[in-house]
This record gives C-alpha cells, sequence and structure tokens, in this order.
C-alpha cells in the first residue's frame, strides 16, 4: 500500500539560504512551494455525459482537423496518435514522415519512435508483478535486492521501491551526465548503475525530484531478482502477453531499420543514437502506436489484455493512485505515472506519463473512469503540439461546464509567512521569488511576474486558473 507522502509532483523547491526573506519566513513557518498546475472546478464532473461520443469516426474526424491546423503541421515531421476506449483501439493514425528526405511516411503499426520516459510506467510494471509475485516488498530498503550494490545513506532513513518509483529517493543527483557513444557500442545496465552511484543525502520520501538514476536501479532490481536480463523479462511477462510484438529495450539492425528519424529544432535530420545504459530502463522502450494501444487498454481493463493478465486489479489501482503531492487538490505522482497538464482534466481522474529525448517527443494519457487512452509521439523538436491535443482533445471529448468562484481570504500576516526564495532541487538556477501582498502572493520566475490568490488552505490559484501548492515541512 502505498503512502502518502506530500511532495510536489512535477518540481520541487526548497528555501534559498542566502537570501535574506528566508530567514524571516522560516521564523515563522516553512514551506515548500510546488508551482505544479491544475484547475479548480466547483464539482466533479465525473458523471457528466461528453459532448461527443469516442467513436472511430468522431475520433479520426477530430485528431485529423487537429493535425490539419497550419501551426500543428508546421511543427511535426511526423507523429502517430492513438485512442482507445471502452477496450476498443478507436484510432492508431499516423501523420506526416518517418523520414522526410525519403519521403516515407509514418506507419502506426509498424514505424518504431523512442517514447524516452514512457518507458518507466513499463518499468514500474514490471516491479508491481515482483510485488504480487512476493520477490519483492515495495516498503523495504532495497539493499535486500542489490546484491553487491552499496549506496551511501547519510539519512537514517530506508530508502524504498516505493521511493525510487515515486521520484522520492533523496538522492544528491538523479540524472547522469550525458556521454557520447557510438551507436555500435555496449554499456550494460549493471555497468551503468556501478559507474554512476549516487547517494541518499535528504531523506527518502520527503521531497521529489525527477529521478532517472532511481528508474535504472529499478531495472537492476529487476534484473537481480528474476534472474533474467531487464529487456528479457519484460520481453516475456509484458510484451509477450500483450502482443505488443514490435517493442524493445535494446536496439538491433532490425529495429534500426524501423525506428523514425529524429528531426531537430530547425528542422534538420538527427544521427540515430544508443541507449545509454543498453535496455535502459528510464527511457530506452522503442515501440508503436498499436503496440502501446495494448498497454493502455491493459492498464484501463485492470491489468489483463484480450484474457491475458499482467497486474492484479489492486497493482493497477496503486500505479494510478497519483499521491504524492504537494497538495491534496493537485495531482501528484504514482508508480510510473504522474500528472501531465492537469489545468485540462476538467473534474475527471486522468494519470499520465511525458517522455521526451533529442527528435523524440511523447505523452500517454488514461482516463480510467471512462475506459479512454491517448497516446502521442513525434520524431521532432520544435514547437510541442502535446498540451494543445490534450486541451482540445478534453474540451471536445469531456468537457467542463462549470467553475468556481473563489473567495477565501488568508490574513495578511499569515501570507508574509510565505514569502522567500525558492529554489528547485533538480534545477538549481530555478529560482521562485515569493513575496506578500495585500491579497495574496506576488511570484516572480524566470517566465515573469504572477499574482496567486489563496483558494484553500496552502493552496493559489494564478491568472490563468492554474494552482500552486504548499507544504509546512517543520
Amino acid at each position: 500500500m502505498k503512502s502518502y507522502v506530500a511532495t510536489c509532483p512535477t518540481q520541487q523547491q526548497q528555501n534559498y539560504k542566502s537570501n535574506p526573506k528566508w530567514k524571516r519566513a522560516v521564523a515563522n513557518i516553512l514551506l515548500v512551494a510546488s508551482l505544479s498546475f491544475t484547475t479548480i472546478t466547483s464539482v466533479s464532473a465525473e458523471n457528466s455525459l461528453p459532448l461527443h461520443q469516442v467513436t472511430p469516426q468522431e475520433t479520426e474526424s477530430f485528431i485529423n482537423q487537429f493535425f490539419a491546423q497550419p501551426e500543428v503541421k508546421s511543427a511535426l515531421k511526423g507523429a502517430v496518435v492513438t485512442v482507445v476506449h471502452d477496450q476498443q483501439i478507436v484510432l492508431n493514425k499516423g501523420y506526416g514522415y518517418a523520414n522526410a528526405e525519403k519521403q516515407i511516411p509514418v506507419e502506426a503499426d509498424s514505424t518504431l519512435f523512442r517514447v524516452a520516459s514512457i518507458s518507466k510506467t513499463l518499468t514500474a510494471t514490471a516491479i508491481m508483478q515482483l510485488a504480487e509475485q512476493g520477490n519483492v516488498k515495495l516498503d523495504q530498503d532495497i539493499s535486500a535486492y542489490t546484491d553487491a550494490l552499496h549506496l551511501t545513506n547519510h539519512t537514517g532513513t530506508t530508502l524504498t521501491l516505493e521511493h525510487l518509483m515515486t521520484h522520492t529517493s533523496g538522492f544528491d543527483f538523479t540524472d547522469v551526465a550525458a556521454t557520447d557513444r557510438e551507436l555500435e557500442s555496449s554499456y550494460p545496465l549493471e555497468q551503468f548503475i556501478q559507474d554512476n552511484k549516487p547517494s541518499v543525502v535528504r531523506n527518502p520520501g520527503e521531497v521529489f525530484r525527477y529521478d532517472n538514476y532511481g528508474y535504472a536501479l529499478l531495472g537492476y532490481i529487476i534484473q537481480k531478482q528474476s534472474k533474467l536480463p531487464f529487456e528479457t523479462y519484460v520481453q516475456q511477462h509484458i510484451f509477450q502477453p500483450l502482443g505488443m510484438s514490435d517493442s524493445h529495450f535494446t536496439l538491433s539492425k532490425d529495429s534500426l531499420s524501423k525506428l523514425a528519424t529524429p528531426y531537430g529544432a530547425e528542422g534538420q535530420a538527427l544521427p540515430q543514437y544508443p541507449n545509454v545504459p543498453d535496455s535502459s530502463p528510464e527511457g530506452g522502450l522503442i515501440t508503436t502506436g498499436r503496440d502501446m494501444s495494448h498497454f493502455m487498454l491493459a492498464q484501463l481493463n485492470q491489468g489483463s489484455y484480450q484474457g491475458a493478465r499482467i497486474l492484479e486489479p489492486a497493482s493497477v489501482q496503486d500505479m494510478q493512485t497519483l499521491d504524492v503531492s504537494i497538495h491534496p487538490d493537485i495531482p501528484g505522482t504514482g508508480y510510473g505515472f504522474e500528472s501531465t497538464y492537469s489545468q485540462y482534466n476538467h473534474g475527471r481522474k486522468v494519470v499520465s506519463k511525458a517522455g521526451d529525448l533529442a527528435g523524440f517527443h511523447s505523452n500517454l494519457w488514461l482516463l480510467p473512469n471512462e475506459k479512454t487512452g491517448l497516446f502521442i509521439v513525434s520524431n521532432s523538436d520544435g514547437p510541442d503540439v502535446r498540451e494543445a491535443l490534450f486541451q482540445a482533445f478534453m474540451d471536445h471529448f469531456y468537457p467542463n461546464k462549470e467553475t468556481q468562484d473563489v473567495n477565501y481570504i488568508v490574513p495578511e500576516f499569515s501570507l508574509r509567512t510565505y514569502e522567500g526564495l525558492y529554489r528547485d532541487i533538480r534545477l538549481p538556477a530555478w529560482l521562485y521569488d515569493i513575496s506578500a501582498t495585500e491579497k495574496g502572493l506576488q511570484v516572480i520566475d524566470a517566465y515573469g511576474t504572477h499574482n496567486l490568490t489563496p483558494v484553500k488552505d496552502m493552496l493559489f490559484m494564478d491568472e490563468d486558473g492554474k494552482l500552486a501548492g504548499f507544504k509546512k515541512i517543520s
């Protein structure tokens, strides 16, 4: 069972102690802020009927219109969009080119794309399988599963699998420095884990920090406990049962020949590059729209697809519970899932996962109560269409008709306790300077100045209806 740790779902901030405002703030109450955004609605829209039914005809017409927009067409070289609903694939369609120079079109059933960090959802699925089998316990010290690997822990708190899956490991670094490697070079997962060992410097479970190394470590643990290479385990226990016949965690000559060409922000073709490490549990999955539809359908059917079960319903529920969050009204992080662009959730439960690598960008959204899934992957950098697609999809099929007028007053002396300079842990140069105003808070960051109005205890909303949550940590 998941613990209810309140941390930031996307970007965790901590106070920057050299700022004099920090000392004044901590004298009153220490806060950790999250500028993770969503919208507020007056009532849940779970039982509202959508204006449009998610049928093959309606869905294809809608997606075609979206991709026909000039600003969308100009932003992409190629893409695949897949929509599932009520245990059916209602759309799986390619747009544009897998290779623009050779005029090779995207084929949704066969063109391979890197889906980057969506890989983490598959890795979390494998961990949940091992937990069901009794081979691991999510709340046990990971040292029981790491064999000779020793990680230095400077805290008195045990590091568990649950912490790794929810990006709350407390590691001093979570992203390994990029290194140039030849496409044909090999870097085994086990060697990668040994070469890049971090230390635990914050109490596990307290602070969110997006954790690529943590998911690579989960893949290493899957190898140790299953006694199979990570990619072999996933092939046998996820890909084969779900009929994901064109999905791979390692590159081969055959998969490279089917892999879409990546393109940079200026439209230039980029060279293909290796996975680092070879199987890359945190970001190495290459797959098709068809195969991703099978995975979405299993997640939306309590772990089963066409009679093949990969997870028990309780495990699926745990994966899709986004309870690791800075504030209960802001969707946070689950096991391999998160919340992207939640300002467009329209009162519905939505779990998602995004992925980004050079030339490849992907996003997966699931609406468990509506039994609907949406997936997109593209092969070009530049303008990002994922947010626009999700917003348009939700507005069209699952609109929100009611909003809430907020009239929540916080005394000015209480607002002053929020003042300070807040620093992002993963990106230390990213700062939020927060000061009190007569009726709310003012935030200055790299995007400019925002005014926050209180809507609930520890919860504020900006001019665009986006939420900022805070949490007491002392």
